[in-house]
């Protein structure tokens, strides 16, 4: 779904850091494959990347698309679970995988541009390969959102 549209975000802060998803990884294919890498392939003058994780979406209540990393607004810390990203995730044949990738970026100053292009390295067969998905997250400076604790 993520690769069919924008996913959006008026109210980032400079100096904030938030998690951008990645799409959830399917895989078309009749065999098995196991990815080793995922990152979004364009990001823009303002946003800066801290880290990639891999997450499990039973750890993080379904795939985030976009939150705060400040645990404010009732979406998991994800630090706090485990990081697949060190390991190959493997994506059985002609289904989905319950593990997906998480940028965490950083706002630097004004947002010049789009957070887009997912790039995914997997393997398969002995063979690598990688693969960019549309996908685009757009971030602009606005108004902070006002949390009750």
């Amino acid at each position: 779904m993520q690769s069919a549209g924008d996913v959006g975000y008026d109210h980032a802060q400079v100096g904030a850091e938030y998690w951008a998803g990645l799409p959830l990884p399917w895989n078309t294919s009749g065999q098995d494959l196991e990815i080793t890498r995922a990152e979004f392939s364009q990001i823009p003058k303002g946003l800066k990347i801290i880290e990639y994780r891999a997450v499990d979406s039973n750890d993080t209540d379904g795939n985030i698309l976009f939150s705060r990393a400040d645990g404010k607004g009732g979406i998991p810390d994800l630090t706090k679970v485990r990081n697949y990203a060190d390991h190959p995730v493997k994506v059985k044949a002609k289904a989905g995988s319950d593990i997906y990738y998480a940028a965490r970026v950083k706002v630097t100053g004004p947002i010049h541009g789009t957070l887009k292009g997912c790039r995914f390295w997997y393997q398969q067969n002995d063979k690598e390969y990688q693969q960019l998905v549309d996908c685009s997250t757009i971030i602009r400076l606005g108004p902070p959102i006002k949390y009750k604790n």
